[in-house]
């Protein structure tokens, strides 16, 4: 790639036409696959935490069946398996989880925050959750 000076301290490139010496720092970092240097987003939402939240939730208004529950959620099983496994509840999911089940908030599905929940779904929770076993845990 050839470059000559241009006023201003910009770089120009014949490729790339006019840009920052910024610029072409990151571009040699994709170049060269140097991208440490770069902050990556850390997510405040714990995963493991939401993924036992829903599993709670589930076995709170279908037992033990995940397509029971999928079904009634109008979300695919299979879906619905990597939530309880892991993969990052989406927003499209979290919506329709607290549009159908009542008293429901994003905070506590996200968060595990209590606050907003109503006093009967907070027992019924945590009553569901205590009668996880470990073997279900574990699933």
């Amino acid at each position: 790639m050839q470059r000559s000076a241009v006023p201003y301290g910009r770089t120009y490139s014949k490729s790339l036409g006019i840009t920052s010496s910024l610029n072409l720092s990151f571009q040699k970092s994709l170049e060269m696959g140097n991208l440490s240097h770069m902050r990556t987003r850390k997510s405040s939402v714990d995963n493991d935490g939401v993924s036992r939240r829903l599993r709670t939730l589930r076995v709170l208004k279908a037992g033990d069946s995940q397509t029971a529950f999928a079904a009634m959620m109008g979300i695919e099983v299979k879906r619905w398996n990597n939530f309880e496994h892991g993969s990052p509840l989406s927003k499209e999911v979290a919506l329709i989880l607290v549009r159908k089940v009542s008293g429901l908030t994003l905070d506590w599905l996200y968060l595990g925050k209590e606050d907003g929940l109503t006093t009967k779904l907070q027992r019924e929770l945590s009553e569901a959750e205590n009668g996880i076993t470990d073997e279900q845990r574990r699933a």
